[in-house]
């Protein structure tokens, strides 16, 4: 009897151990950019977000080997006028050292599918599970907003810009390294030359604080 009580509960550790490894299995997923795998807990409606992710991720991706390459991802809202602040601070931004990264996702769909804002708040699972900042070496995910006002002084045209440029730096372990905020004003007799000023004046007296 209690041999057969010892067969029993061997075939059932067994059986177990069966179980568990089959379901290990099915929660294995492939990091597309890599070919690794992870293992984590099957959720059907988190699985198809994460796929939508992945989606998102551009495979091509043009690297410089001997310069630090950091990939930007800033939301902000164009004028009137059609002009883009996020793209002027891009190209001012650019230098001989550092090559800005701007297609590392399709960005209007990755802020339009809400990705940018789980990020921004503070969610880098997707970011760690897909490995998508393996070939960079940080990501900057940044909000810039800008309000108007017109000169106080009598007979002119100046209008000012309040440019606030807030932001985290995600290392390539998909960890936020830092949050940090600038706040300039710009001037012109314009609302988009005020605007472009401001934009100026964070990209060439702020570069160190926003790059590194």
């Amino acid at each position: 009897m209690i041999t057969q009580l010892k067969v029993l509960a061997v075939a059932s550790t067994i059986m177990n151990k069966d179980d568990t490894i089959k379901k290990l299995l099915a929660n294995k997923y492939e990091r597309r950019t890599t070919g690794k795998k992870f293992i984590r807990q099957s959720n059907p409606e988190k699985d198809k977000r994460f796929n939508d992710f992945i989606s998102l991720l551009n495979e091509t991706l043009v690297i410089h080997s001997d310069k630090k390459n950091i990939a930007m991802i800033i939301d902000s809202k164009k004028t009137e006028a059609g002009f883009s602040p996020e793209n002027a601070l891009y190209n001012l931004l650019r230098t001989d050292k550092i090559n800005i990264v701007l297609n590392l996702f399709k960005e209007n769909l990755f802020i339009s599918k809400g990705f940018f804002k789980e990020i921004y708040e503070g969610d880098t699972e997707f970011l760690k599970e897909s490995n998508a900042l393996l070939k960079i070496d940080s990501l900057i995910i940044g909000m810039l907003t800008y309000s108007f006002r017109k000169s106080v002084v009598a007979d002119t045209n100046l209008i000012s810009c309040d440019v606030v440029f807030t932001f985290k730096v995600i290392d390539k372990n998909g960890d936020i390294a830092k949050s940090n905020s600038i706040r300039v004003t710009g001037a012109g007799f314009s609302e988009d030359g005020a605007l472009n000023q401001g934009i100026k004046m964070l990209a060439e007296k702020y570069p160190d604080k926003i790059l590194n």
